[in-house]
This record gives C-alpha cells, sequence and structure tokens, in this order.
C-alpha cells in the first residue's frame, strides 16, 4: 500500500483506531486506510516538526487516559462528600427526632403524674363511701348502694384511666431505652351481686390501707 500524505483526517483516524487498541499498527492501518509503517510512526513519533496538532499518538493517548483518571478521582471525591454530607444530614434528622421524641415522652409523664395526683384525691372521697357501703351491706340495708356503687364505679374508672396513662408513659419511655413493658389492659367494671359488691368493696379498702401505709397512696382514710 502506497504510503498516503499526512493530513489531519489520517491522523484522527490513527488516534481514533489506537484508543481502542493501543499500540496496533496492524488494526490502526486498516482502520485509516494507511501502510503499517505510518500507522507506527504516528504512534511512536507522530510529525510534530510539521504539523502543531500532530503529536505522538501514544503521548496523546496517555494523556487522556491520565485526564480520564483525574476526573474519576475528582469525581469519587465529589461522590464521597455527598454521601458525607447526606449521612451528616440524616444524623441530625435522627438527633432532632430524638429530641423531639424525648420532650413528649416528658410531657406524657407529667400529664399522667398529674391525672394519678387527682385521682387520689377522688380516691379520699371514695373510702368513706366504700366503707359506708360495706355497712349497709352487712345491715342488708341496700338503698343508697346503688349510688355508693356508681360513685367508687367512676373513680374506679378514672383510677384506670390514669393507671393506662402512666403505664403508657412508661411504654413509651422504655421503648426508647428498649425495654417495653407488656400492654396492660382494664376493661369496664361489670354488673356484681351482692356478694361480689361486698368482696369487692372489702378488697379495694384492703387495697387502699396497703397502698397508705407503703407510702404509694397519699389520701386521708379517715
Amino acid at each position: 500500500m502506497a504510503r498516503r500524505a499526512i493530513t489531519q483526517q489520517l491522523y484522527n483516524a490513527l488516534v481514533d483506531a489506537f484508543r481502542k487498541l493501543p499500540g496496533n499498527y496492524s488494526h490502526a492501518s486498516k482502520h485509516a486506510g494507511c501502510d503499517w509503517q505510518t500507522a507506527k510512526n504516528g504512534w511512536l513519533k507522530g510529525w510534530p516538526h510539521r504539523f502543531s496538532w500532530a503529536a505522538p499518538i501514544e503521548a496523546v493517548i496517555k494523556e487522556e487516559a491520565d485526564n480520564a483518571r483525574v476526573e474519576r478521582a475528582k469525581q469519587h471525591e465529589v461522590d464521597r462528600l455527598k454521601q458525607l454530607e447526606a449521612r451528616d444530614l440524616a444524623r441530625q434528622d435522627a438527633v432532632k427526632a430524638n429530641t423531639e421524641e424525648a420532650k413528649m415522652i416528658t410531657a406524657s409523664r407529667q400529664n399522667a403524674l398529674m391525672m394519678s395526683a387527682i385521682t387520689q384525691q377522688l380516691l379520699g372521697g371514695a373510702i368513706p363511701l366504700a366503707r359506708r357501703g360495706l355497712e349497709l351491706l352487712k345491715a342488708d340495708t341496700t338503698s343508697t348502694l346503688p349510688q355508693i356503687l356508681r360513685y367508687i364505679e367512676s373513680v374506679t374508672g378514672i383510677l384506670r384511666g390514669a393507671n393506662a396513662a402512666m403505664l403508657d408513659a412508661m411504654q413509651a419511655e422504655r421503648t426508647k431505652v428498649g425495654n417495653p413493658l407488656q400492654a396492660v389492659g382494664a376493661g369496664p367494671i361489670a354488673d356484681v351481686s351482692r356478694e361480689d359488691a361486698l368482696a369487692e368493696l372489702e378488697g379495694l379498702l384492703v387495697t387502699i390501707e396497703r397502698a397508705k401505709t407503703t407510702g404509694v397512696l397519699d389520701v386521708d382514710l379517715n
């Protein structure tokens, strides 16, 4: 094959061929349509003394590879910084969420304690009625017993609500630290017979006396 004149078109074709197969003169000569020696000269020496754009193609390909590595490194650093920023934002969001949850749990606990204090005051009024109910039951005089039982049932319902609120606050607090409580449910007081009412009232008084003795309940029992 006769040697072709060195033109920018030929040179660009050689560069394109050597990008695909660096140093492969046979492939480059076929791709550019020139002889093998011209392809070799273009790879090793180029023609910079004749044309400013005809630097040795080997150096051109190496420079492109180096530039590509630099760009990849820059992009990798950009991606790394973005990931760090995303993790930092996620960490900040988690801290903010934990702080807000802690405030809510504290408020819930304070509300439950306030409810407990109110309930203790109500129990102070329920205790004399419970004792009166026992007297009426033992004397078999039950004309005012329904009113007494309804009041005690109402107070007991409030007490159960206060206990449930306290348990909910404890549940939230312990769940926060990985030590959850088991749910405790309480339903309404069912209708009771005379014997059951007597046992209920006696049990209530015993429980209240024990709570007062241990300091759990702070009401006047007289």
